[in-house]
């Protein structure tokens, strides 16, 4: 994981993994961020055997090395809550915020509510 050049500005990153269904197998955890313009940008992916907690340790921590060190509290998680997931966050980053899909998803119907624009 490596700087590409590209800068997240607003300080939540999306977290999830996938089954490979080719020929490789394996699973492929990948972590999104938003830009400036508020686009969605790859952050950083990985291609384990399996995903576990030693896994997702691992990849959590080469992840937080390359946005700022451990110890800095300055970003928030969101993830499909997966129970290894969680275990490596509160492990290497226990201070930082982490919430699941079904919060966001509560929340932005409370919004589009509030806005009229969902009745």
């Amino acid at each position: 994981m490596k700087n590409c050049g590209i800068t997240v500005k607003l300080p939540l990153i999306g977290l999830d993994g996938c089954f490979l269904k080719t020929c490789f197998k394996g699973q492929l955890l990948v972590v999104v961020g938003r830009d400036g313009n508020v686009n969605m940008v790859p952050i950083a992916l990985a291609i384990v055997p399996v995903e576990n907690r030693e896994t997702w340790t691992w990849f959590v921590g080469e992840l937080w090395e390359d946005i700022g060190g451990l110890g800095t509290n300055k970003w928030s998680f969101l993830s499909n809550r997966q129970k290894c997931l969680i275990d490596a966050l509160e492990e290497l980053v226990p201070e930082s915020e982490h919430r699941g899909m079904e919060t966001l998803r509560k929340w932005l119907l409370k919004v589009l509510k509030h806005l009229n624009i969902l009745k």
